[in-house]
């Protein structure tokens, strides 16, 4: 299973670099990259090409790079271009901005997709409100040659395309780790927590 840290949104809402905010002292970015890191095989930033400028990033390692290809279709960029480097790759995708993910949060996802069915084609967890969460979950390769037919489609959701995959659904152990901060203010919530 190879990781991906999904961090190459535009953050228009939060104004500034998601994945560049700090927590626990550590950028959202690499937090999430070291807690993926403890369980995938391999593990990558997802970014667009112009954010390679930013002096931030110039430090990462370009071998960890995967680039969007598509633009303008929202984190189904990001899941595309992962599926078009390495094809037969279950992929753990994790965005930057979910900073109350452990990596207790981590291994239990990647546990349950260890004993999963292979008839379930994405392993997330479920919002309180019973929303699946498409961008803190794994997928298969069928799931995401899916997901490439429906962006085809002018579908470009991941959620729709996870709906369809005959998911396995779990509760979170702590509904934190779903807490997502796009929004000031969310981040001044979780700012709270540390």
């Amino acid at each position: 299973m190879y990781g991906l840290v999904l961090s190459g949104g535009k953050s228009s809402r939060m104004q500034q670099d998601k994945g560049a905010l700090i927590f626990q002292g550590q950028t959202l970015r690499d937090r999430t990259f070291k807690n993926l890191d403890t369980i995938c095989k391999h593990v990558f930033y997802s970014l667009r090409d112009d954010q390679l400028l930013e002096p931030n990033l110039r430090k990462l390692d370009r071998d960890q790079i995967i680039l969007d290809q598509l633009l303008d279709i929202g984190p189904a960029a990001a899941l595309l271009a992962a599926h078009e480097k390495f094809p037969t790759e279950n992929w753990f995708i994790v965005a930057c901005d979910f900073p109350l993910a452990t990596p207790e949060c981590f291994l239990n996802l990647a546990e349950h997709f260890s004993v999963a069915s292979s008839d379930n084609e994405v392993i997330c967890y479920s919002h309180p409100d019973g929303t699946p969460e498409p961008l803190l979950a794994v997928w298969r390769p069928s799931a995401l040659d899916r997901l490439k037919k429906s962006v085809q489609n002018q579908i470009t959701g991941p959620l729709h395309t996870l709906r369809k995959s005959n998911p396995l659904i779990l509760a979170p152990h702590k509904s934190e780790w779903l807490t997502n901060t796009n929004t000031p203010d969310e981040w001044d919530a979780v700012k709270k927590i540390q």
